[in-house]
């Protein structure tokens, strides 16, 4: 008589993988099972166990199989149990997970079933439990979109979302701010990440340009990730806004502002724009980075800063312009601009003594938006700021601008001004006042100075008429383009 015994877990393997025992050892595990029936009934019970799992996984996946994946795959629960739990009894382990689905005469169904039918009790068959879950995932594994839709930085950490709000991948972002696609508030700040097709093949690709904002002199490189969160390239200016002439000796280095990808009609190969300033905000450019190489092809320069770019067509003739705003150091004031994005290369039509040796680049427009008298009552500096760029495409709007009209130095950390929106012959709309500038703008009035005007519609035709527009020769106070572009007259 055979007086060998063995465990549940040499019987699983046995009937797993036989050929882990010898020959001799599998003889004396037959005479074991031929003289102990319990064993035997294990032993068969186990083999119908995987004949059936076999079986069911090779099969064409049922609706209700699929069912199950896509609840698997949109749970925030850990469907496998803990390595704690699977030391336990089996009735533990599955407690939990068997009330997670009900789908009848399904794959998952038949292993909850057939765990809380037979008295099996060893870790062993837990992890053949998570093993045909795998490879139910790898069977009917449910479709996910993995184009990135949205992002965010919070908490020091960049997420990627697709259209269904699942998490693509994540990225950190150690001291940048808050901010995400809708965060018009920091429009003003640098601009942490953009989402855009970059090589054209149907997916987006996610460009980060993650700052800390106590050390912004080390924002001056752009990554670009895959879908998948894959480094694809990195790009760094080459070139050093010191070197351009005698007027921009006081640079020290390039930091990254703002960044945008596109091309002029949807034909075209798309080309990185990148707004590069000083940080001190003045000299600043924008250079046209071809994507295939990486190289500089165009640098367009600027007398003060560039802080916000966007591709937009501004003239709704088909053909997308190169929007750019930030402040005139010359002029002292708010600008807003257009360029043609297949020829940038030279400096701002507007430039006097500052890049004496580079040529003019004629902008479709340049637009200047003088400080309001409140801010030229309070500010230490002679200059407003700018703090919203959006293009629009509803009716005829093509721009939305704010400007920021509250005096650092009197109201900290504290935004907001006057908000203008153009149509696309370049005529003002709509001017009006923010929230928080009509809020404190009031409560001052009251307490320091009523002789200051109401912020009537009176008061908003006012600024209106105080704008100013580049002709092409000198500053005007109506509508135009500027004629060396268009070779127009003005607008009436």
């Amino acid at each position: 008589m055979n007086n060998l015994t063995f465990t549940e877990e040499e019987l699983d393997l046995f009937v797993c993988e036989p050929e882990q025992f010898s020959e001799q050892q599998q003889k004396e595990i037959e005479q074991y099972l031929a003289q102990n029936t319990v064993a035997d009934e294990y032993v068969q019970k186990q083999r119908l166990f995987y004949q059936e799992m076999d079986k069911r996984i090779h099969a064409e996946p049922s609706s209700l199989d699929k069912q199950f994946a896509e609840q698997i795959s949109t749970s925030n629960q850990k469907f496998l149990p803990s390595l704690g739990l699977m030391k336990s009894e089996k009735e533990e382990v599955f407690s939990g997970y068997s009330e997670l689905f009900e789908v009848r005469q399904s794959l998952p169904q038949r292993f909850i079933r057939y765990a809380r039918v037979y008295p099996i009790q060893t870790t062993s068959y837990v992890a053949t439990i998570a093993a045909a879950l795998v490879l139910l995932f790898t069977v009917i594994k449910p479709t996910v979109d993995g184009n990135p839709s949205y992002a965010e930085t919070k908490n020091n950490v960049l997420t990627v979302y697709n259209t269904q709000g699942q998490i693509l991948f994540t990225k950190p972002a150690a001291g940048t701010p808050d901010y995400n696609l809708n965060t018009e508030s920091n429009n003003q700040f640098i601009r942490p990440f953009l989402i855009a097709d970059v090589n054209r093949d149907g997916t987006n690709e996610v460009l980060t340009n993650l700052y800390n904002q106590k050390n912004v002199l080390a924002t001056n490189t752009l990554i670009c990730y895959s879908n998948q969160g894959r480094e694809m390239w990195k790009y760094t200016p080459t070139f050093d806004l010191s070197d351009i002439d005698n007027g921009s000796k006081t640079a020290t280095r390039s930091v990254i502002f703002d960044f945008a990808v596109g091309g002029a009609t949807k034909t075209d190969q798309p080309k990185l724009f990148v707004a590069v300033a000083d940080p001190t905000f003045s000299p600043s450019c924008v250079v046209k980075v071809n994507l295939q190489t990486l190289s500089e092809e165009q640098r367009y320069w600027h007398t003060g800063g560039i802080n916000k770019i966007f591709i937009h067509d501004v003239n709704a003739d088909g053909k997308a312009e190169l929007l750019i705003a930030g402040i005139n150091d010359n002029i002292d004031m708010v600008f807003v601009a257009g360029i043609n994005m297949e020829s940038i290369d030279g400096k701002t039509s507007t430039s006097n003594e500052q890049f004496s040796t580079i040529r003019k680049v004629n902008e479709l427009f340049y637009c200047m938006l003088p400080p309001i008298e409140f801010y030229e009552k309070l500010a230490a500096t002679k200059f407003n700021t700018l703090w919203i760029l959006k293009p629009l495409s509803y009716g005829e709007s093509a721009i939305d601008i704010e400007t920021s009209e509250i005096p650092n130095n009197v109201y900290d950390n504290t935004q907001g001004g006057i908000h203008y929106i153009f149509d696309n012959n370049l005529k003002i709309s709509s001017v009006s006042a923010s929230s928080n500038f009509e809020k404190i703008y009031n409560e001052y009035r009251e307490s320091k100075d009523r002789s200051m005007d109401l912020l009537t519609q009176t008061y908003f035709e006012k600024l209106k008429q105080n704008v100013r527009w580049w002709d092409g020769e000198k500053f005007v106070n109506y509508p135009t383009f500027n004629k060396q572009y268009k070779k127009e007259q003005p607008l009436p």
